[in-house]
């Protein structure tokens, strides 16, 4: 969420704690516990000649090494990678199996990106698909939607939000002025049809199926921009 505004102290035991500006990840991750620094081999304190040496003869050893985690910086990665290509090992980060989802969806259909200055200074409409966003980045309408400012005079109060999906914390999507979003219930493994249902009104196209998604209770009808209307069910 780039939260550059965060204002971090030091404590008295070495730790630091967020003083001004913090969220939930925040807290949790700059006032954890910092992890023990001492080299260990087999559990063991050990020194660090010791250690390098131990860990330099198992990937001398290994037949293809896997390097996971990999909660590092940029200079760490780049460290982890040359060691992986000389010891024609695997690396596996800690968000691989998401970055290997989403490969997958720019590989069969395709994908359009953009980037939060762009949200946050001209974005008139948000429609949040099977997420709330703020699970993952609490300060997300606060950083990005329901700033005071833009570069080309988009009030807050000019912001639709649209929240398809179930089981979703909508309440900040709520306007500084009050105005609610508007919300689309429906379960996760029905969003594609709805998704699809969705496109196929925006062009303008007629469905021949008036229920989209069937087989539960509430409803909802959303408006193409011919006016035509398809009945949304959860």
């Amino acid at each position: 969420m780039l939260c550059d505004d965060l204002v971090l102290e030091g404590t008295s035991g070495g730790g630091l704690r967020v003083v001004e500006n913090g969220c939930s990840r925040a807290v949790a991750g700059f006032e954890r516990p910092s992890p023990s620094v001492e080299p260990r081999i087999a559990g063991k304190p050990a020194t660090r000649e010791d250690a390098y040496a131990r860990a330099a003869a198992l990937l001398r050893d290994a037949t293809q090494p896997l390097f996971a985690g990999l909660g590092t910086d940029v200079d760490g990665m780049r460290a982890v990678l040359s060691l992986a290509d000389r010891t024609g090992g695997i690396v596996d980060h800690m968000h691989g199996a998401a970055m290997a989802a989403n490969v997958a969806t720019l590989q069969g259909h395709g994908w359009m990106t953009t980037t939060l200055s762009e949200v946050k200074n001209r974005a008139d409409v948000l429609l949040f698909i099977g997420t709330d966003a703020v699970r993952h980045h609490p300060r997300f309408f606060e950083r990005v939607v329901w700033n005071p400012d833009s570069l080309f005079s988009l009030g807050a109060e000019d912001r639709t939000i649209i929240y398809l999906g179930a089981g979703l914390d909508i309440r900040p999507g709520v306007s500084p002025g009050g105005r609610g979003p508007e919300h689309i219930r429906c379960e996760r493994e029905r969003l594609c049809e709805v998704v699809l249902a969705l496109r196929a009104l925006s062009a303008g196209a007629t469905l021949k199926a008036k229920p989209v998604s069937p087989g539960s209770r509430p409803r909802c009808s959303p408006r193409s921009s011919s006016g035509s209307r398809a009945r949304v069910t959860r």
